[in-house]
């Protein structure tokens, strides 16, 4: 049995399970009740939108500082580092030993 394509002569020992492999597919949500398929599917769903959220608040994210340039780069990097948790003081202190180092 296996899939059916041709192998090549000499095959890697650890490609021949893969030429040699039986694939069965079946429909798991066929097996569950309509309860849990439900469930199931909701929480499938609000994961995949939750995801496709963060992707697009990264992809903002990434946009806004891809512009050195641009005079809000600063303010942005310190918006999202600070909605990311890190404390203001603790910017405050890396962006004074950065003047302090700079002026030397």
């Amino acid at each position: 049995a296996g899939l059916d394509r041709e192998q090549p002569e000499t095959i890697d020992p650890k490609l021949a399970t893969v030429f040699n492999a039986e694939v069965y597919f079946f429909n798991t949500l066929q097996y569950l009740d309509d309860v849990t398929r439900d469930a199931l599917k909701t929480a499938v769903h609000l994961a995949t939108a939750d995801l496709v959220e963060r992707c697009f608040k990264l992809t903002g994210e990434l946009e806004a500082l891809a512009n050195p340039s641009d005079p809000r780069t600063p303010v942005r990097l310190i918006e999202m580092l600070v909605g990311a948790g890190y404390k203001p003081a603790r910017l405050l202190a890396i962006l004074m030993s950065a003047v302090t180092d700079g002026d030397e």
